[in-house]
C-alpha cells in the first residue's frame, strides 16, 4: 500500500511555484514606492548640486552660466553640452542625469517629465532649476505644473510672472 517513490508530485510543485509567484508580486509592488522615493531624492539632490555649481560659477564670473542663452519656455531645456563646458570639471565632476531615463535635458512637452529644466534670465543674475517628481505627495514638492505633475525647483532672482519653467 505504501508508495516507495520519493519526491514531489507535479501538483505539489505547481502549488509551491504559485505561492512563490504570489509572494514575489507582493514584494515587487511594495518596492515600487521605495524606488519612486529614491528617484525623487536623487532628483532633488541633483537640482541642489546644479544650484551649488551655479552659485560657485556666479561668484567667479558675476553671471550665471547660460545668461542670454537659456531663457524662454521654448529653449530653456538645458543644453547639457554647453553647461558641461561651463561647469565641468571646475564646478561639478559630471553633469547629473535623470535616474529613470538617463536624460540630462528636460522635455517641456513631456509625458514622463524626466530630466532637469533650467532657465537663466537675460541679465544673467537669476535662474530656475526644476525637476519633476514621481510622488504626488512628496513633502518637498513646490507645486503641480499644468497637469504635468509635481515638481521641485530652486530659483534665485526670478521675478513675478515666472512659472515652473521660466525666470524673468
Amino acid at each position: 500500500m505504501f508508495n516507495d517513490h520519493k519526491g514531489f508530485t507535479l501538483v505539489e510543485i505547481l502549488v509551491v511555484v504559485g505561492i512563490l509567484g504570489l509572494l514575489a508580486s507582493v514584494v515587487y509592488a511594495n518596492l515600487g514606492g521605495a524606488r519612486q522615493s529614491a528617484n525623487d531624492a536623487r532628483r532633488i539632490s541633483d537640482v541642489t548640486s546644479i544650484s551649488d555649481a551655479f552659485e560657485m560659477y556666479y561668484a567667479r564670473n558675476r553671471e550665471f552660466p547660460g545668461a542670454g542663452k537659456i531663457t524662454s519656455s521654448l529653449d530653456n531645456n538645458w543644453n547639457s553640452s554647453y553647461l558641461a563646458q561651463e561647469l565641468v570639471p571646475t564646478y561639478m565632476s559630471t553633469m547629473p542625469t535623470d535616474p529613470i531615463n538617463g536624460s540630462a535635458e528636460g522635455d517641456m512637452q513631456c509625458t514622463d517629465c524626466a530630466g532637469y529644466h533650467i532657465a537663466v534670465n537675460y541679465s544673467g543674475d537669476g535662474y530656475k532649476i526644476t525637476t519633476f517628481l514621481s510622488d504626488d505627495d512628496h513633502p518637498e514638492k513646490d507645486g503641480n505644473a499644468y497637469g504635468l505633475g509635481p515638481y521641485f525647483s530652486i530659483s534665485k532672482n526670478c521675478g513675478a510672472g515666472s512659472s515652473w519653467n521660466s525666470c524673468k
